[in-house]
């Protein structure tokens, strides 16, 4: 479904953003994996480093990016550096951005595999 596809996900070094990142390796997608977390936490497990070889050890490509994501120019940054290393990017799931997603900010229309179908953009805020 998802074979040769590149999917940007921030917050993919826990929780719900590893597993949406795991899914949609396991699907076929190369997942870049942009997250703040590279060393390890002393209280949370994980870092973008860990995901990556949790989605490389079942099969799939990961791309892992430290990335404070709230950061328009790092943002745009790592934008460059995942479509330079795995092609454009199909699917964003941007789920650590407080009240905004940059990538509205730092996207265009040829950032994309396809400029006339615009990627699946999943956007999970906080509740408060």
């Amino acid at each position: 479904m998802l074979a040769n596809r590149v999917a940007f996900v921030t917050g993919g070094s826990r929780g719900i953003g590893l597993a949406i990142a795991k899914r949609l390796a396991l699907d076929g997608a190369k997942v870049v994996l942009a997250a703040k977390t590279a060393e390890p936490h002393p209280t949370l497990p994980g870092t973008i480093f860990t995901a990556a070889k949790e989605i490389e050890a079942a099969g799939g490509i990961a791309l892992p990016l430290q990335l404070n994501i709230q950061d328009v120019d790092a943002a745009a940054r790592a934008f460059e550096t995942a479509k330079a290393e795995l092609g454009p990017i199909d699917v964003r799931v941007c789920l650590r951005a407080l009240r905004q997603c940059v990538f509205q900010c730092v996207s265009a229309p040829s950032d994309f595999h396809s400029p006339s179908v615009p990627p699946l953009l999943i956007h999970v805020s906080d509740p408060d």
